[in-house]
């Protein structure tokens, strides 16, 4: 049996939808596990990435992972500063006090959009490294007998 990550990822996160806060927030998690998986199965013991169009198609495709972050964090920016402007959002370190803790809160949100900003710039840089290196390795090969064939 194949598996393939685009049909795994539309059985339980449908690109179209319907998308909620959870679905969300389960995806988020599932994207850590699998680099989580992604680091230990490419450890040198393992010795599994050993053949070129393997390391050509693990690095196509995390290149185009980094780019699409770019998107996510960009969006993720405006959600924080609607969090800003959101007069009903309190910050937890002083719940009691609601004019201090209002003003507590946008400020945290205004500094995570801009964190997200600048993450929005390490991801298109992310994504240009691994693009380089998705270039150069595709183009290698094998000389093994029988591998080209005439």
């Amino acid at each position: 049996m194949s598996l393939y990550g685009t049909e795994v990822v539309g059985a339980h996160w449908p690109l179209d939808g319907p998308h909620s806060p959870e679905g969300i927030e389960s995806a988020a998690v599932a994207l850590a596990e699998l680099v989580r998986y992604l680091n230990r199965a490419t450890r040198p013991q393992h010795e599994l990435l050993t053949e070129a169009p393997h390391v050509a198609g693990l690095l196509g495709s995390l290149a185009t992972a980094a780019h699409r972050e770019r998107q996510l964090c960009r969006q993720l920016s405006v959600s924080a500063r609607g969090l800003a402007d959101d007069p009903t959002v309190r910050h937890d370190l002083c719940r009691d006090d609601a004019e201090p803790s209002r003003r507590m809160a946008a400020t945290a949100a205004r500094n995570a959009a801009a964190e997200l900003g600048f993450a929005v710039d390490v991801a298109e840089e992310l994504g240009g490294f691994l693009d380089r290196a998705h270039r150069e390795v595709e183009w290698l090969s094998h000389d093994r007998p029988g591998w080209w064939s005439v």
